[in-house]
C-alpha cells in the first residue's frame, strides 16, 4: 500500500505544492537561520509529501470514472483503487496540516488559507 499511497501522490509533481513554501520562506526570512526553522521545514516537509497524497487522493477519488479512460493511469499514475485504509490516509494527511500550521506564526495563517 506505501508504493501505491507514493505513487498517488505524483512524485513528480511535488514541488508544485512544496516549491511556493520554499520561496515564501526564503521571502519572508529575515535571516539565513529563519531558513531552516522548524515551522519552515515543517511546512516544506508537510508540503512535499503529505500534501500532495491529500490533493491528488481526493482528485483521484472524485475523478474515478473520468480516469478510467486517461491512458496516462497505466504507467505514470496509479488509478484509485479506493477502500478504507486508503481513505484514512488521504484524509490523515489532510488532517496533519493542522499541527504545522499551529506551530506557524499568527501572520502565516492568512497566507496559507489563501
Amino acid at each position: 500500500m506505501l508504493r501505491y499511497l507514493l505513487v498517488l501522490s505524483r512524485p513528480r509533481f511535488w514541488l508544485y505544492l512544496a516549491g511556493p513554501v520554499l520561496v515564501g520562506v526564503a521571502y519572508g526570512a529575515a535571516s539565513v537561520p529563519e531558513l531552516f526553522s522548524l515551522p519552515a521545514v515543517g511546512l516544506f516537509a508537510y508540503f512535499l509529501v503529505p500534501a500532495n497524497v491529500f490533493l491528488y487522493g481526493v482528485n483521484d477519488a472524485f475523478d474515478r470514472e473520468v480516469d478510467e479512460a486517461n491512458p496516462k493511469k497505466d504507467d505514470r499514475e496509479a488509478r484509485y483503487r479506493g477502500g478504507p485504509a486508503v481513505t484514512v490516509v488521504v484524509v490523515a494527511a489532510g488532517a496533519l496540516l493542522v499541527p504545522v500550521a499551529a506551530a506557524l506564526p499568527r501572520v502565516a495563517l492568512p497566507w496559507l488559507v489563501a
